[in-house]
């Protein structure tokens, strides 16, 4: 277990971002991922999610490349870059708004398998789009999280249908 490990600089030196910065960043998006998982592992009533933690989330730059991903089910983290790509190509950039949530629950676009449902929100700053948060997690607890969501008095999301079945907006 001693062994050393050699870290190729040479990416990191090209970006122009310090060392020092670099990580500061790294960290920041590492917490944010992690924090989205804290929030709704404890807003969720559905063991699937409190219990099981059958769902990831992930930060996605702007080109749907990874800048972080929370460690809960591996599995997810490698389908999850599919199905925000699809869910890109299918809307595209310029009709991916601010507040716009997309999922996508199709396993032949990155889905795991058809439970299991895929969201995506844009990330905006100053009307820039920055990049994408990226939920996965299994429909029979989106069920639980919407009837939590109406027990608070919140109004539920509407999914409806878009021109195939196994795609949605809310």
């Amino acid at each position: 277990m001693d062994k050393k490990v050699k870290v190729d600089t040479s990416v990191i030196a090209q970006t122009k971002v310090d060392l020092v910065t670099f990580e500061v960043l790294r960290s920041i998006f590492e917490y944010a991922s992690d924090r989205m998982s804290t929030v709704l592992r404890r807003a969720s009533f559905s063991p699937i999610l409190a219990d099981m933690v059958d769902f990831s989330n992930a930060i996605y730059d702007y080109d749907c490349q990874l800048l972080s991903q929370a460690a809960n089910c591996p599995i997810h983290l490698a389908a999850m870059k599919f199905s925000a790509e699809a869910i890109i190509a299918k809307f595209g950039l310029d009709d991916i708004h601010e507040g716009d949530i997309m999922c996508v629950n199709d396993p032949y676009k990155g889905g795991t398998h058809i439970n299991d449902m895929t969201f995506l929100a844009p990330i905006y700053y100053d009307q820039e789009l920055l990049g994408f948060a990226v939920d996965l997690l299994p429909v029979q607890a989106l069920e639980q999280v919407l009837k939590r969501r109406a027990e608070l008095g919140a109004a539920t999301a509407a999914i409806t249908d878009v021109e195939d079945p196994a795609q949605f907006v809310i």
